[in-house]
């Protein structure tokens, strides 16, 4: 596997050892290693990643190797199979510290102590290491110790609760500080990293996936804590921007977002309608518009019903209407300006051949990133311990025999 290599050169030299594992973690050095970052993962088969386990799959064939999901945020990474309950792993792991810059874990709090390989002891033998520890609540705290996924996450976070319809129940909002938590992951490690880089020290970075996705909903957080309002579910309604909904077109399960926010953009929504609403006093001010909202809606409904969604897009647009048809995973798929962007881009897997993934999201004109393959269980433990670590034939057979490399 020493033939794969990658053109970007960002981040190229640096070193990441990946103990992370379900999503955050592996998303933010994903980054890392599009830019050119030499990542690697590491993982056991005798504890299964829970997003390897999940679809979608593959060509609708499930397996470990052939989670779409798993497959999209661990690309450009050094596989190497090691199972940390045995110490041969562990000491397989207290040399790749030796070797790397960045060291990142997403485990419950209190398992990187039981193995000891937490920050304070790694620091000894590594003075300079930046280490990143993210969890659903952090490293302090009563709650410390309270696993979970995101979707718990987003509970703890308000999110849930905001979302829906004030006369029913809050809407799930999905594993939603999976994908926001590892933008604030990937941050808080660059910015460690021009702190070493311009002082030589290395520190730790205790990341709350919950505490970092409470600034998604800082609005609401605010009102709370300034005028002692709280967030009820509104459905699809903002205040201050009336309409602001989804609305049915020609077809089945069809629908456009509209969204107007001045009177000027009413006017120009207006203008395309041609349905008097102009005239109506019922919408004469936002706030007239907001008191009859559920009558504004119904006529909005009502006219946006027999057109095509598209087309009705490019109509509000080009009147300068904040508007976009709903589109579905499969349209998303071959939308033009995603195309256009090459959102989605090919990689190189050894056993399923080529597979289409997420592109980078960063753009970088002088620098770019660069994806490329995706590795399988355990597919570099070879090249990782002799090619990174310098281990010759005896060390990795002694290794390989203790069941360490699982």
């Amino acid at each position: 596997m020493s033939e794969r290599t990658t053109n970007a050169t960002a981040l190229a030299g640096l070193k990441v050892l990946d103990l992370s594992w379900a999503l955050v973690a592996p998303a933010a050095m994903r980054v890392l290693a599009d830019f050119g970052a030499t990542v690697v993962k590491v993982e056991s088969s005798t504890r299964i990643d829970p997003v390897r386990a999940g679809p979608p799959y593959w060509r609708n064939q499930p397996g470990p190797e052939r989670s779409s999901n798993f497959i999209n945020y661990n690309v450009n990474k050094r596989m190497i199979q090691l199972d940390l309950s045995q110490q041969a792993a562990r000491d397989v792991v207290l040399r790749l510290v030796d070797w790397c810059d960045i060291a990142i874990e997403s485990f419950v709090p209190g398992v990187m102590e039981r193995w000891n390989l937490h920050y304070d002891a790694l620091r000894q033998r590594k003075p300079d290491l930046i280490m990143v520890s993210t969890c659903l609540n952090g490293q302090t705290g009563p709650d410390r110790e309270g696993g979970g996924y995101g979707v718990g996450g987003a509970a703890r976070a308000a999110m849930i609760e905001v979302l829906g319809w004030p006369d029913r129940d809050p809407s799930l909002a999905r594993a939603y500080t999976d994908y926001t938590a590892s933008r604030m992951v990937a941050v808080a490690t660059l910015a460690a990293l021009d702190h070493r880089r311009r002082t030589g020290q290395g520190q730790y970075i205790d990341l709350s996936q919950v505490e970092a996705s409470i600034p998604f909903i800082g609005t609401a957080v605010l009102d709370a804590g300034v005028n002692g309002r709280l967030l009820r579910r509104r459905g699809n309604r903002l205040p201050g921007a009336v309409p602001h909904g989804v609305f049915p077109c020609a077809g089945d399960d069809c629908w456009i977002a509209i969204a107007v926010r001045s009177q000027e953009e009413w006017r120009a929504l207006c203008g395309v309608a041609a349905a008097g609403w102009e005239s109506d006093p019922r919408f004469a001010s936002a706030d007239d518009r907001e008191r009859n909202e559920d009558a504004l809606e119904e006529a909005i409904a009502a006219w946006t019903a027999p057109q095509d969604a598209h087309a009705l897009e490019q109509q509000l647009q080009a009147a300068g209407v904040e508007a976009h048809a709903v589109l579905d995973s499969l349209e998303g798929g071959d939308d033009a300006q995603l195309q256009a962007m090459r959102h989605f881009v090919e990689v190189e897997s050894s056993d399923l051949g080529v597979i289409p993934v997420e592109n980078t999201r960063q753009r970088l004109s002088r620098t770019p990133s660069d994806p490329r393959w995706v590795g399988t269980y355990g597919e570099d433990n070879d090249f990782v311990l002799r090619e990174l670590l310098g281990l010759g034939d005896d060390a990795i057979a002694e290794i390989a025999a203790s069941g360490a490399l699982q």
